[in-house]
């Protein structure tokens, strides 16, 4: 006796839901870091974009203007490729502020090279506090180094230790160190936007 079967099997159906639920993440997964939040530099400017950065500091004289933090400063040659992401939250002092978390192509192609993925990673994070820095540092009254003191508030910043895929390689504790001394160095001429 033969049976005409037509039609999928759960097993058939299973797999195309499976498939498309993959595809449909993948998809998400693009679109949501073409879509996030970056600004980036270029010759002579600042270009804010909502996308990926596709320009890079060309030359000495490039600025990067951190309009949530109302300063701008120039972009060294070392720290070619220097953009940032900007997430609100609460300072050590407890005011609400906004953190600018850096990072430039030296960067990114490092943890590309040891396996990682998110190009979005930082290597220093920065943030404005109003007043003047503290002369005793502590964990417990900053958040980090400061980079300039302005009248009426300050910026400071720490190399940022957030996970990588080499987290524990002392080369990106390097390239931290190295490119966060860079920033710092560069934060000596900030001057206010206007």
């Amino acid at each position: 006796m033969k049976t005409a079967q037509r039609g999928f099997t759960i097993v058939e159906t299973l797999l195309a839901l499976l498939v498309a639920a993959v595809i449909g993440f993948g998809g998400y997964y693009v679109w949501h870091n073409q879509h996030s939040k970056t600004t980036t530099t270029s010759p002579a400017k600042t270009v804010a974009t909502n996308s990926q950065p596709t320009t890079s500091a060309k030359v000495a004289s490039t600025f990067l203007a951190f309009k949530e933090l109302g300063v701008q400063i120039t972009v060294p040659e070392t720290l070619k490729g220097l953009s940032y992401s900007a997430r609100e939250g609460t300072s050590i002092t407890g005011e609400p502020t906004t953190f600018i978390y850096l990072t430039s192509d030296a960067f990114k192609s490092f943890v590309t090279s040891c396996g990682g993925t998110d190009t979005a990673a930082s290597f220093a994070g920065i943030n404005k506090v109003t007043g003047t820095y503290p002369t005793n540092p502590t964990p417990q009254n900053s958040d980090g180094a400061l980079l300039k003191q302005f009248s009426g508030f300050y910026i400071e910043g720490s190399a940022d230790q957030q996970s990588t895929p080499c987290t524990t390689d002392q080369d990106i504790s390097t390239l931290r160190s190295s490119l966060f001394s860079d920033l710092a160095t560069a934060f000596k001429t900030a001057a206010l936007t206007q």
